[in-house]
């Protein structure tokens, strides 16, 4: 991904994918490197590409569905680490029930071999039910 803005899209094409059923597009969004962290809207920290990306296979067995989409997005990108803020709009679909969801985040990005790669996640927390 040639900039954070489109690494900010890649992402969210991700999720949605995992929405679908197919974790598998995080692993071309997420760094690797044990230093990368997620504090997602379950709670908690994850540290590292192992807990990071299994969190998005636990979401894809779990069965939730739904689509999530960035508004209100501001970027910024420096030479090799860049990040981007807004809100997270849309809905999931968790044990046949609907939830809206309306989050903040902030998600940071660094540049890898060429690429650039999230290292970072945070959204508000959610209750589901």
């Amino acid at each position: 991904m040639s900039n954070v803005n489109a690494a900010n899209d890649g992402f969210y094409a991700a999720l949605n994918a995992a929405f679908d059923g197919d974790a598998a597009p995080m692993g071309d969004v997420w760094s690797t490197r044990d230093d990368i962290t997620l504090m997602g809207p379950f709670g908690g920290c994850l540290v590292g590409g192992d807990a990071v990306l299994g969190q998005f296979r636990e979401l894809v067995d779990m069965g939730m569905t739904g689509h999530i989409g960035p508004v209100d997005v501001r970027v910024v990108q420096g030479a090799d680490v860049g990040y981007a803020l807004g809100v997270e709009q849309g809905h999931n679909v968790v044990n046949g029930a609907r939830t809206d969801v309306r989050h903040r985040f902030t998600s940071a990005f660094r540049l890898e071999d060429g690429r650039w790669r999230m290292i970072h996640h945070h959204t508000d927390l959610t209750t589901f039910g």
